[in-house]
This record gives C-alpha cells, structure tokens and sequence, in this order.
C-alpha cells in the first residue's frame, strides 16, 4: 500500500474515532462508551498502530498522522480512566483517581490536552511564546500560539494553557530522577487532594477446619491530603538573542522543564514541609541504614538497606545517591587492587545518580511515592523587572504548584553516614 493509501487510512480512522466520541459525549452519561463502541475504539487504534508502523518510513515531513491528531484529541472517559499499570487508586469519594509513571508519561500530554478541546491543532511551543512575548513580534516567531495565549493582567504576566504547557510538563516529569525511578504522577484540578496512605496490611493465617480465624482482618489507612505548593523557576536571556539567537524556543523549553525537574527532585526527595512540600526523607517511618562516621559508604551498606526493606515485604526497585557516594563505590578495590565487586543485591534495583543529594541515598519502592501537580502553569515575561530595562535583558518567571505523599513509608531507607 503506497503513502497516499495509508494516509487515507489514517484519515478515515480518526474520522470515526471523532464520531464514536461525538456520540458518546452527546448521550446523558457524558462519554461512557457502549461495549460496542468500546470494542470498536479498540479495534480502530490496534488498526491505527499497524498503518502506523507501515507509514512512518514513507512520511514526508509535512504529513500528518493520526498520533499529531490524537495527541488533541478528546480521549473518552473509558479511555482517560483506565486503570494504571500500577494498580488503582482511589480518592475520599470512591473516585478513580488517573495516574502516571515513567512507563505512560507519553500519555500524559495527551491526557492534559483532552481537558481542553476535541479536534486537529498544530505542534505549539512555550519557548515560541515566550520569545513573541519578549520581541513583540507574534506574526514571526508565533502565529498559532498568539491564538491561544491569553493576557491575564497588565502587559506581562500570561496564563499558559493547557496546549502550551501539556509539553513542558511532560518533559519537566521525564527529567526527574524520581519519575526515572518509578514515582506516580497525578494531576490535581484542585488546590488539595485526599489520598489513602496504608498503615498496616492483614494478617492471614492457617486454620483447622471449623475454627474461627483469628488473624487481622483489615488494611488501615490513614488520610494524607496532597496541598498544592508552588515551585518557581526563573531565568533570564538577553534582548538580542530573543530577536537574533537560533533555537532560542527550544532553549528556553528545555531550561524551565530542567528547573522544574530538579525542584521536584529536591522537594520530593529532602523537601521540608511547610512551605515545600515533605520529602521521602523526612517522612516519618522510612528506614535508616548508617556507616561508621570515620568511614566511608560501602556495599555492605547498601545490602544492609535492602534487605531491611525486603524484611518488611517492601522490595526496591531503585537507588537514588548522590553522585559522589557512587564514586566512592566505584573507587573500591580487592586486595588485588582488582574493582571490587558488588553483591548480588546490587543488581536488583536500578542506581541514579542525584547531585540533589549529599552524602546520603533513598533506596526503596518508588511506586509507592505520589507527586500531585497542578497541570497550569503561570508566566510572567518582562524586559523591565529589576534591571532589565538598563541591562537589556529579559526575565522569565514560570511556576506551578504541587505535592507530594509516601503511600507506604518503610518502603523508603536512607542511607547516610552515622552522627558523630
């Protein structure tokens, strides 16, 4: 089949995917599909994804796919709240609440953007927005975006919707070392969330024939309310590269989604409380695993933190140290002088490193981490805050807000050097 054939194809697919949702959306449940329709969607997409695979090859770069098409698509609700690979999880209300991780985060963009509005728009960048905003010339570096962007108060401050942001936040998301290792991600359409945090699991046990169990019958849980807290991110550039600079829009994309990673990063793992959100190691009851004070980490260490956390049923999936305990490891030797090597455990969870921390690691189970953000951001450009206007430069100032939660405490260990 020739490109123009597949394309077609591809054409008439989401022609019909539009149409089974129109007709879900306009029935009073509001875009629950019929088993039917549900089985025809599915049908539809597995087709998609074969054309997909055949048409890649032959695309030129002006021809559009379905997948540009879905990504603004409105997704259905069926499709919007299945259950994540990790498990369900369920708000105060019995409510599915949609997650992601490190394995879906490609859904994520599309997720945020089917909150919006169903049909074909083009690719659209912040970093083209931000640098209209900075030169005043929307009809060269933004046309598309300059119809979305709205002013929210004075000449330089802009709420960014959701067709702008969808892309920062998924790149902001995939940067961060705790996504990397398996954390779930949720978006918040409200500025608190209540979640469930398991206290402790049933106990089963073997009985007699007719007699009563006796064993615990119930998990506990406790309520952990998610508040959204903002995280802020600035940069500056100068006028002259807004107006003359090549890829300054990726440049700029990339430089918020880095310092909103790191911040997530850094709140997530050490963060406070208060006005930050609290992080895994300040959380009350994760484990702690020490090495001697005159000393320096060793393997053994590490062996010591996971199988503290197998004691209690929690397996790692991941280690999280700073950069220079990695080093320190890496720099051991046999009495051969030969590397030494790592126990077996080691191999069992993936090892990041993190210049967020300092002389300590968090070994644990990341899926029972949960980040909660609000899915807007706002923006403030200006070419006249501080010194700007005698500098000529420009003063960038995005931040959102989120949060984050242990579902389990002791599936966390951090491992640190013992007090003095």
């Amino acid at each position: 089949m020739n490109k123009d054939k597949i394309q077609k194809r591809l054409i008439e697919i989401f022609e019909r995917l539009e149409a089974i949702n129109e007709i879900a959306e306009a029935r009073d449940d509001k875009g629950i599909f019929t088993d039917a329709e549900q089985k025809e969607w599915d049908s539809l997409i597995s087709e998609y994804d074969t054309k997909k695979n055949e048409f890649e090859p032959l695309r030129s770069a002006t021809c559009k796919t379905l997948e540009d098409i879905r990504a603004n698509m409105k997704l259905p609700i069926n499709e919007l709240h299945k259950n994540p690979v990790t498990g369900q999880l369920i708000n105060g209300n019995g409510e599915e609440i949609r997650t992601f991780n490190k394995d879906n985060l490609s859904e994520l963009r599309s997720y945020i953007l089917s909150q919006g509005r169903l049909g074909i728009t083009e690719e659209l960048s912040l970093g083209k927005a931000i640098r209209a905003i900075a030169t005043g010339n929307w009809a060269r570096y933004a046309p598309a975006e300059a119809r979305v962007l709205g002013t929210a108060t004075g000449g330089a401050q802009y709420f960014v919707p959701q067709e702008l942001i969808a892309k920062v936040i998924s790149l902001s998301l995939a940067k961060a070392r705790i996504m990397q290792s398996g954390a779930e991600f949720l978006p918040m359409d409200r500025k608190t969330m209540v979640i469930p945090k398991i206290l402790t699991m049933p106990t089963p046990e073997w009985t007699a024939e007719n007699t009563g169990f006796t064993g615990s019958r119930d998990m506990t849980f406790e309520s952990v309310t998610l508040t959204a807290k903002s995280v802020v991110s600035i940069i500056q550039f100068s006028v002259e590269l807004a107006e003359d600079g090549v890829g300054v829009e990726k440049a700029i994309e990339e430089a918020i989604s880095t310092g909103i990673s790191q911040e997530i990063d850094r709140a997530c793992l050490l963060g406070a409380g208060g006005l930050e959100p609290l992080g895994i190691a300040n959380t009350t009851g994760i484990l702690t695993e020490e090495w001697e004070a005159a000393g320096d980490i060793a393997y053994s260490n590490l062996s010591s933190a996971f199988y503290k956390l197998e004691a209690v049923n929690n397996s790692p999936n991941s280690l999280i140290m700073a950069s220079s305990l990695f080093g320190v490891l890496d720099a051991l030797v046999d009495l051969q002088e030969q590397p030494l090597k790592p126990p077996p455990s080691y191999e069992k969870y993936a090892k990041l490193p993190s210049n967020q921390l300092i002389e300590q690691g968090l070994m644990g189970n990341y899926k029972s981490l949960l980040i909660g953000m609000r899915t807007q951001m706002n923006l403030e450009v200006s070419r006249t805050a501080e010194d700007a206007l005698t500098k000529m430069k420009i003063l960038i100032r995005a931040y959102t807000r989120m949060d984050c939660a242990c579902k389990i405490a002791n599936s966390f260990c951090l491992i640190k050097e013992a007090a003095a």
